[in-house]
């Protein structure tokens, strides 16, 4: 099996659904407007998956713990405008990806959820207007991350604690230092920025 086209009644792809599928290169959702959700592991392991296209599927929020982990051959990626989640180690190792555009939608990017993606060179929050935190480890290990741009650079701060509502006040007008922070000098930091 190397292609995956799923269509409108789909409603969820759940853990294990497709995990470890070695000859799987490309997954088409983009018939999938009633997918809610994507499980646990869904595509992880899967080292030929090369495309995934979310885009249509307006109905899904989130995309689970590690749901495509390890998947470093995956370069090209399209996220739909509904989307507020991504969960603990989401994309943790996909090599492949050199960029990655996030929806406004997003509120929160989970745990290690772009970790040792070292292909990546920017990632842009420029329309993330509700993003909200950053967890710990996000980017950690992108060793070639140059930007980080976000949409409003005021009012976040960075705090060890997962429940703080204030810390120390950080300045993310400057995508390459954003970059440096957010892979190594405060990478083991929550960032927060209050509503």
């Amino acid at each position: 099996m190397t292609t995956i086209i799923l269509d409108n009644r789909t409603t969820e792809i759940n853990q294990f659904a497709f995990y470890d599928c070695f000859k799987l290169k490309e997954v088409n959702l983009s018939y999938c407007i009633s997918l809610t959700s994507i499980g646990y592991m869904a595509f992880g392991y899967c080292p030929e998956l090369t495309e995934v296209e979310l885009d249509n599927c307006t109905s899904l929020t989130s995309i689970g713990m590690y749901a495509f982990f390890e998947d470093n051959r995956l370069t090209s990626i399209t996220l739909p405008s509904s989307l507020t989640s991504i969960e603990e180690f989401a994309f943790q190792g996909c090599t492949g990806l050199t960029s990655i555009t996030l929806p406004s939608s997003l509120t929160s990017i989970g745990s290690n959820a772009f970790q040792n993606c070292s292909g990546l060179i920017e990632v842009d929050l420029s329309n993330c207007t509700n993003l909200r935190s950053i967890i710990t480890y996000a980017f950690s290990g992108c060793s070639n991350l140059e930007r980080i741009v976000f949409p409003d650079t005021t009012d976040w701060y960075r705090t060890t604690s997962s429940s703080a509502t204030r810390g120390t006040p950080m300045d993310m007008s400057n995508p390459e230092q954003n970059a440096t922070w957010l892979t190594d000098t405060y990478d083991n930091y929550y960032f927060k920025r209050n509503a």
